[in-house]
């Protein structure tokens, strides 16, 4: 098969040039071009002129499927950037379909606001926030120090089970992950009273997006079971126990943070209730070295529950933590998404011509339904990858003699 060979505008131009005098024959003969490109390239000779020098193909990239909705929507963010407001990608998807139930339903056929969708929109609007480039790395290797903290961290895991003898169904990681959610304000910005700095600024505060602040408190253990997870809202939005689904626990804190009481209050609903938890064998909680984790009462707490403490040094838990190496994104991911589906279908019930949040009984759905989506594998290999299990290799587990139970705790708060 003959190699396929490119052109750019300006050698076409030269050989149409050449080619208007000599011959289109000639011409491909010369210059080892085929006679039928010439003759293309001579009927196309208008159209050759207007692109860049360099171009090689007539191509200006994917074309939209809605021009005339993406048109209105590019119109739409440029107005909002240029009064300082900052247009999320979630504002823009919202918009797009709002602006989609506006319009006959053939322009807007097969519409989704997908998020794929989204990035091709912002590319051919050049809508994308431009981000500076990252130095590369000059090496993949860890500092001496670092290395030589994780050595200790395994060494010391080593000697504990050696010590107490427990197993991995009795080796647990607990993490809080702190996360905020926008939502955005259905409200008609007033233009009329943009005209001045003072008068803009207090329009701009009026628009602004309200958030959504809660915590969520993942645990598992080394053999691949998962934990209840439990929930941490602020007081105004917490529920009552009776409204709990099954698999989840929740609790209430001023900031929606968790302090000393929420994490007696975990140890009391979760860690004691874990499989085979009540047998008061040895067991071992990694976590980092967050300062309420520190404090004395936490420590008694756990002391009786028979569970030994293993703090993740500072800095390290990317490397040490099973839950930050392979199991927080991916449960992240999967709730964010359950909040789009969630976001794009209550857009049409508003009250007041604002956007109602979501209750708390949703969101301990969606934290229910996203922590099922974890494969069990997905907490292994994070345990692996930590060097948390390879670090215990050639240790016999003592979970041979014990009923063995799996699956996840459903208690709820008393």
């Amino acid at each position: 098969m003959a190699k396929r060979s490119s052109y750019t505008a300006a050698y076409k131009l030269y050989l149409v040039d050449i080619a208007e005098r000599e011959g289109n024959r000639a011409t491909g003969r010369e210059h080892g071009v085929s006679e039928k490109l010439i003759r293309d390239w001579r009927r196309k000779k208008s159209e050759l002129k207007k692109l860049p020098s360099s171009a090689r193909s007539q191509r200006v990239g994917d074309k939209p499927y809605w021009p005339e909705l993406e048109t209105n929507l590019q119109k739409w963010v440029l107005e909002k950037r240029s009064k300082g407001e900052k247009v999320s990608s979630t504002k823009i998807r919202l918009k797009a379909r709002s602006m989609a139930r506006e319009m006959p339903s053939e322009f807007v056929e097969g519409f989704s606001a997908s998020s794929s969708w989204l990035y091709r929109f912002r590319r051919r609007k050049d809508l994308l926030c431009k981000k500076k480039k990252k130095k590369p790395k000059i090496t993949q290797s860890l500092p001496q120090e670092i290395e030589d903290k994780i050595k200790d961290f395994h060494e010391m895991l080593r000697a504990m089970r050696t010590e107490t003898g427990y197993d991995t169904q009795q080796i647990g990681n607990m993490d809080e992950i702190k996360m905020t959610f926008d939502l955005p304000s259905a409200s008609t910005e007033c233009e009329c009273c943009s005209t001045t700095t003072e008068t803009s600024t207090r329009t701009r505060s009026t628009i602004t997006s309200e958030k959504i602040h809660l915590t969520v408190v993942l645990a598992c253990l080394a053999d691949g079971t998962k934990l209840t997870p439990m929930v941490v809202f602020k007081p105004k939005m917490a529920p009552t126990a009776v409204e709990l689904p099954p698999g989840v626990v929740a609790h209430r804190h001023k900031s929606a943070l968790v302090e000393e009481e929420g994490l007696k209050y975990w140890i009391d609903q979760v860690w004691e209730n874990r499989p085979r938890g009540s047998v008061r064998k040895r067991a071992c909680l990694l976590y980092d070295d967050f300062k309420p984790h520190l404090l004395e009462s936490v420590r008694r707490k756990l002391e009786d529950t028979s569970t030994d403490l293993a703090i993740i040094p500072t800095g390290l838990t990317s490397h040490l933590q099973p839950l930050d190496i392979s199991v927080n994104s991916p449960f992240k991911q999967k709730l964010a998404e359950l909040w789009w589906k969630w976001l794009v279908g209550g857009t049409d019930g508003k009250k007041g011509g604002k956007i109602q949040k979501p209750g708390a009984l949703d969101w301990c759905q969606w934290v229910s339904e996203a922590w099922r989506e974890v494969d069990a594998g997905t907490i292994v290999r994070g345990f692996q990858t930590s060097g948390i299990l390879s670090s215990l290799h050639g240790l016999k587990d003592n979970n041979d003699d014990d009923d063995d139970s799996s699956g996840e705790s459903d208690t709820l708060p008393h």
